[in-house]
């Protein structure tokens, strides 16, 4: 569950990194509006310029105002030679002597500045750094100081890039807090019911007897002693059940060790099986090595290295010197022999 949400989360700011990146900041579309403003201004003043004209009948006109000086103009604006006078009646064109520091006619010495300041403070006096300032001048300036040290991108995506990193060690710590913390509830669910039927178990009736519980039978039978040609297995009831199993030939004999009677003896042939019940202590003899043994349906481990004939003693924990060994069999197809069935006086 935390990996999906760690994966869904980083999904998200990648997204709105990519969206914030590629977003063009305002300081640019500043930027580039007071830049075309300017440039308008500058084609404006250019057509003016070059359209305007003055008719000069005589030099008496032009010569009436002292401040006007007729000079000749190029298109670029630079100053040229004077004229000489015009004789009178004739009548001339030239173009117009801009008066010098003036908003509509700047000076043509003056360079041109590119700022957001208004026209008719531009040619002022700038203030020192010690003079008060106005709103105004305060927002230009700190826009041109933003525009000349714009902040770097390098420190939003190092920030993303912390982000994405911290969730990651958070769906990673969360996917292996879960599958410890599912084990630990198993383990004690495990444990509470191993105290439950131990309890249940150990648990007596009002008479004081106890409660038996089922006991898992083993997965073999393993003797008590043993040689190369004889064993000991203990069984854990009286009666029980021995099978006897054969890969080739064999001659097979079971006899109750108390009374000496037979409960089974015969010759087997390869894959045949043969099932003797039994009560006490039982004597089975096996008259090859290609033969095998089980108790109640489980394996009885043989000696190793085998020799035969080979005698195995099966002897119950209750089994008493006065119990008999009282027995029937059954046979299959293969098993030829004889039976008798014996009981203790």
């Amino acid at each position: 569950m935390w990996i999906v949400v760690g994966v869904v989360v980083l999904i998200a700011v990648v997204a709105f990194v990519a969206t914030f990146i590629r977003r063009p900041r305002g300081d640019d579309l500043n930027s580039v509006r007071n830049y075309h403003s300017a440039l308008g201004t500058l084609e404006h003043l250019s057509e003016r310029t070059s359209q305007q004209s003055v008719n000069i009948t005589g030099p008496a006109e032009v010569l009436a105002d002292s401040h006007v000086r007729p000079r000749f103009y190029s298109r670029s604006g630079a100053e040229g030679d004077l004229r000489p006078p015009v004789p009178p009646g004739t009548t001339t064109s030239v173009p117009p002597v801009p008066v010098r520091g003036t908003d509509e006619f700047p000076d043509p010495e003056t360079p041109l500045v590119f700022d957001d300041a208004r026209p008719r403070d531009r040619y002022r006096e700038r203030p020192s750094r010690d003079a008060p300032l106005s709103r105004t001048d305060r927002i230009q300036r700190h826009a041109l100081d933003s525009m000349n040290h714009r902040p770097r991108r390098w420190a939003t995506v190092s920030i993303v890039i912390a982000a994405v990193v911290l969730f990651g060690v958070l769906a990673y710590v969360g996917s292996r807090r879960s599958p410890s913390r599912s084990h630990a509830h198993s383990v004690s669910a495990t444990s509470s019911t191993a105290a439950a039927v131990s309890h249940s178990g150990s648990t007596t009736g009002p008479k004081g007897k106890t409660k038996s519980t089922t006991t898992t039978a083993p997965a073999q039978v393993v003797a008590l002693s043993s040689t190369s040609s004889t064993a000991v297995y203990p069984v854990s009831s009286a009666a029980y059940r021995l099978t006897v199993t054969t890969t080739g030939p064999c001659w097979v004999s079971a006899t109750t060790a108390m009374t000496g009677s037979t409960l089974w003896a015969g010759t087997l042939q390869a894959g045949a099986t043969q099932e003797i019940q039994a009560s006490g202590i039982v004597r089975v003899q096996l008259g090859t090595t290609a033969a095998s043994l089980a108790l109640n349906g489980v394996p009885v481990v043989l000696p190793t290295p085998l020799r035969s004939p080979f005698e195995a003693t099966f002897e119950p924990s209750t089994a008493t010197s006065s119990s008999g060994g009282a027995a029937s069999t059954t046979g299959t197809t293969g098993a030829t022999g004889t039976t008798s069935t014996t009981s203790a006086p």
